[in-house]
């Protein structure tokens, strides 16, 4: 097991674990979250604070157990543009920042794959 798949697996469980607690704070806090949607011009924001929760939660999960990593990495990278258009373009800052950031692990595992300790291995989609 070479140094650089250890280090895939770390950052894929790391960030499916940031994506099912920001999941959870979007399904259990709905209204706190449903506002920010609204600020942020989000169409149709009550459904959307519950799909993006739902996502998060769902494809965050994938990731920690290993579980199709690279579709879970790529509907995580759709919700990251979801967020820079909405969020950073509104309120900038932060909401520049993270997404930009968890990008940058999400395309790794896109080109890399997710490392060792999955569940069941990656779909091998080239």
């Amino acid at each position: 097991m070479s140094r650089s798949n250890v280090v895939m697996a770390i950052v894929r469980i790391l960030i499916g674990a940031v994506y099912v607690s920001t999941g959870v704070m979007k399904l259990a806090g709905h209204a706190q979250e449903l506002a920010l949607f609204k600020h942020w011009g989000v169409p149709l924001p009550g459904l959307a604070v519950y799909g993006v929760g739902v996502l998060e939660l769902a494809a965050g999960g994938a990731l920690v157990l290993g579980i199709v990593p690279r579709v879970a990495a790529l509907l995580l990278l759709i919700d990251m543009a979801g967020a820079l258009i909405f969020a950073g373009r509104v309120d900038k800052g932060q909401y520049l920042v993270v997404p930009a950031v968890l990008s940058i692990g999400l395309t790794s595992m896109l080109k890399l794959g997710g490392g060792p300790w999955q569940l069941r291995p990656s779909l091998n989609v080239r």
